[in-house]
């Protein structure tokens, strides 16, 4: 991973403090998890009874420790927007378990996470859903055999003509688009994966990509991919087409 200077070549942020969140603005947040055993006391304080019990399901210690940093500093973040310490940040969840804020903390907010190995990412903007995908990139992993399981057929034949070489990248580029759109949704696996398709080139004007959504209405959702270097593929899928991202580096308190 590019860590940090090299993510602020390619318009990351090092905020010197909390920036304001504008009304078509989604600010994405990086926050590497690697953190020291003395640090995870102080995090796991911050965590809700619910946060606790799925972090003792893991059992491989490294995971059970992303997954605390990455939620404790999720509310670092959210509470820094809503003003309250990190450990008062409450959620509550729709029917299929995606999370947001309670109503006491703010009607507007909306926030995605998402981790992979010891990086996060999250997604916070106002009035309008968004989800947040990324995956670091395993070049040993079949992913055409994946897409014959996951994707369209529209969706297979556009990754098949592909140069080989590109086609295990086009496949986790391809992939994060689509779990970021499940995630906006908020429907989990009741939305699944080959139910619709989404084009695998960004839009070379807009620098959207085109949802091609089979069942509904989605025209109204536009996604973005998130650029952090060649290891890893993330984009971010939200409501609407007028919002910009704002991509900020979240660091540990020294």
């Amino acid at each position: 991973m590019l860590w940090p200077n090299d993510l602020c070549k390619r318009g990351w942020e090092l905020p010197q403090q909390h920036p304001h969140l504008r009304i078509n603005e989604i600010h994405v947040w990086l926050v590497t998890l690697d953190v020291n055993g003395h640090t995870l006391g102080p995090l796991w304080a911050t965590l809700d009874k619910s946060e606790h019990n799925r972090a003792k399901r893991f059992h491989v210690e490294r995971d059970q420790h992303y997954f605390i940093a990455a939620h404790a500093a999720l509310r670092t973040v959210l509470g820094h927007y809503v003003g309250v310490p990190a450990a008062d940040v409450r959620f509550t969840h729709n029917a299929h378990g995606k999370p947001r804020l309670d109503d006491s903390h703010s009607l507007s907010l909306r926030f995605n996470l998402s981790h992979s190995g010891n990086l996060a990412l999250f997604a916070i903007t106002h009035h309008r859903e968004v989800g947040i995908d990324v995956e670091y990139i395993r070049p040993d992993i079949d992913g055409e055999e994946l897409a014959r399981c996951f994707f369209t057929a529209r969706e297979q034949a556009e990754l098949q003509r592909l140069p080989a070489p590109q086609r295990v990248n086009g496949f986790y580029h391809h992939w994060t688009r689509k779990e970021a759109y499940v995630k906006a949704h908020g429907m989990g696996l009741a939305l699944p994966l080959n139910r619709f398709a989404i084009s695998l080139e960004p839009d070379p004007d807009t620098h959207m990509l085109q949802v091609l959504d089979m069942t509904s209405d989605d025209d109204r959702w536009s996604l973005v991919d998130i650029d952090l270097g060649e290891n890893h593929a993330a984009a971010i899928a939200s409501e609407g087409q007028n919002w910009y991202t704002r991509q900020l580096i979240w660091t540990w308190p020294a």
